[in-house]
């Protein structure tokens, strides 16, 4: 009972005064996909299908687009869906289709959005389309730092679905593409080009719901059994014929026979066809499962993301912001968000000299978790030593904003790689907020007393954190300090900080549930020997966390470090006083100098 009524507090908080307080109604909400909108295709059209706005593949060819609006709004009134589309000169792509009503809550590129406003509009039109975008495939291969004749050759190939006519594109032999093909899969931590185009095609998109049931999308679209479809996503993912049988508990022979039934309903005729359709067929059946809340647009293409690849062949995510001849810093992403740095940090930090890029830690962002039995922040040290000799740096200063637990597992098993400290409003491990009245306590308090919660509560968090509540409840734990508030309601500083917590909505909490989880397990922590290169910032407006108590609780763990509190100043420091950040950290220079 007292879990129940623990979470109810929550969903009651999230929720807000004026929502339904309805558990059912709260479970059907999704969570949502992260789509980059220039990889979208869209058209809206009139109640006689006529186009009053058409982008990328519909543009292209207005025939198809013609031809595909006049079935759909002469057909029933029904709510959104994809459908597979084959045209008579046998191109083949899914589209989604709303009604004007159901597609209002689409987040849709700003010409269409404007159009579907304008009088007549009747329906949307969606396809994916990533992997036609111009440059969207090579971007996604630079991000796992291939060649340029590897990124050629692996774009290619999710554009075609076979080797050999992505070795004629690419200009290469099929020798040539058969060795570029294997060096980017290792690069990329894949064993089959059908996940290596997967992955391709699912980054150029954006980022896909954690709770995405995929294999029914698949099933409504080319009208599979489930057992096929379940064999379909198997084989797009990168299983083997044996390892995608033996998922389904069916025998290799059965296998072979239900694939080939796939390839003749998806219109392919090799596995890696397949997987191409299959990203794309994933991509927008998340858009339409998300009618019902918002579908948020991603923040990736404003953000130089990139991977690293753990020995295991999971990814790690980072963005280098640069310039790479300037003194490189680390910016440590706080427990709630991910490497999505504040734009006007940045920026003075480049300003400064400095070459700051992010890390997103094991589960946050777009990093793959850590394995169940491993500690985060062990495997997150890890990541970031991969992640400094991808950028070729030996050292790094470090602007602290959360993940304590990480930096002083980075100290004491990798001391070289760290230079100076900076940490700026960091909450004391183990206290909760002063705000009682702030989703945060709440979350906080269930981390502390009832960590067998912490997942739960993530994931209620996550669903129910639609774009127009969550500056509610920023705002509402910010009370009381006032430079914090002005800081928020600065449209660029909490486009920033919303950036930072996108994530959540898709549901990617692994990272955080496993670092809470480790911290309400872990011995507490015990002093370092000298903290001199260390700097602690607090804002005496801080209305969260007493500033005073703060310090005091720093000080005894981080003997000789500087004391700094900066008057006018809350707990949003990075956001509010970027440059007081930078000369804290210059100030550590002078220290060391003299």
């Amino acid at each position: 009972m007292k879990d129940f009524e623990a979470l109810k507090a929550m969903a009651d908080l999230l929720a807000g005064p004026e929502a339904p307080n309805d558990s059912a109604e709260a479970e059907a909400r999704r969570f949502l996909p992260l789509v980059r909108l220039d990889r979208l295709s869209s058209a809206v059209v009139d109640r006689h299908g006529r186009p009053l706005h058409a982008d990328g593949l519909f543009a292209e060819d207005r025939d198809v687009l013609a031809a595909i609006a006049r079935d759909l709004v002469a057909g029933p009134d029904r709510g959104p869906f994809v459908l597979s589309w084959t045209d008579p000169g046998g191109l083949d792509m899914p589209v989604a289709f709303a009604r004007a009503p159901a597609a209002a809550d689409w987040r849709l590129p700003p010409a269409a959005r404007q159009a579907l406003s304008a009088p007549g509009a009747f329906a949307v039109l969606l396809t994916a389309g990533a992997w036609q975008a111009e440059g969207a495939l090579e971007e996604a291969a630079a991000a796992y730092g291939l060649t340029a004749a590897q990124g050629r050759l692996v774009a290619a190939l999710a554009r075609t679905g076979d080797l050999r006519q992505a070795a004629e594109a690419a200009g290469v032999t099929y020798a040539t593409a058969r060795t570029l093909a294997a060096e980017a899969m290792a690069r990329m931590g894949v064993r089959k080009l059908t996940a290596l185009i997967t992955r391709l095609v699912t980054h150029a998109f954006g980022a896909l719901p954690a709770d995405h049931r995929a294999d029914d999308a698949l099933a409504d679209l080319w009208g599979l059994t489930p057992r096929q479809a379940a064999l379909a996503l198997a084989v797009a993912q990168g299983a083997s014929r044996q390892e995608a049988a033996r998922a389904v508990g069916i025998s290799e022979a059965s296998a072979k026979k239900a694939l080939q039934d796939v390839f003749l309903a998806a219109g392919v005729t090799n596995a890696q066809a397949l997987a191409r359709k299959v990203a794309d067929a994933m991509s927008l059946s998340a858009l339409v499962q998300a009618t019902g809340g918002d579908i948020g647009a991603s923040s990736e293409g404003r953000e130089p993301l990139a991977f690293a690849m753990r020995p295991d062949g999971r990814a790690v995510a980072f963005s280098d912001y640069g310039p790479r001849e300037a003194r490189p810093v680390l910016i440590v992403h706080t427990n709630f968000s991910n490497r999505h740095a504040p734009s006007r940090l940045v920026e003075a930090l480049q300003r400064a000299g400095y070459r700051p890029f992010a890390v997103d830690r094991p589960g946050f962002g777009f990093s793959d978790s850590a394995a169940e039995a491993e500690d985060p922040a062990e495997v997150a040290v890890e990541d970031l030593a991969a992640v400094m000799r991808r950028l070729r740096v030996d050292q790094a200063d470090l602007v602290v904003r959360g993940g304590f637990r990480f930096v002083r597992r980075l100290v004491d098993a990798r001391p070289a790689l760290v230079g100076r400290v900076v940490m700026t409003s960091v909450p004391p491990q183990g206290q909760t907020t002063r705000r009682r009245a702030s989703f945060y306590f709440v979350l906080q308090s269930l981390t502390h007393s009832q960590p067998h919660l912490i997942r739960e509560a993530a994931r209620l968090s996550g669903r129910l954190f639609p774009v127009s509540d969550i500056r509610r409840h920023v705002l509402d734990a910010l009370k009381g300090s006032p430079v914090d508030v002005a800081a928020m309601e600065d449209p660029r500083n909490f486009s920033d900080y919303w950036r930072g917590l996108r994530m959540f909505s898709t549901g990617r909490i692994d990272g955080y549930v496993q670092e809470q989880l480790a911290q309400a397990r872990a011995a507490p922590l015990t002093a370092l020997p000298d903290a001199a290169d260390w700097t602690i910032m607090t804002g005496d407006q801080d209305a969260m966390f007493d500033p005073a108590e703060a310090e005091a609780w720093w000080s005894a763990l981080l003997p000789g470090a500087r004391i700094q509190r900066i008057p006018g100043a809350g707990r949003m420091l990075v956001f509010s006083h970027p440059e007081t950040v930078v000369a804290a950290l210059n100030g550590q220079v002078a220290r060391q100098a003299a």
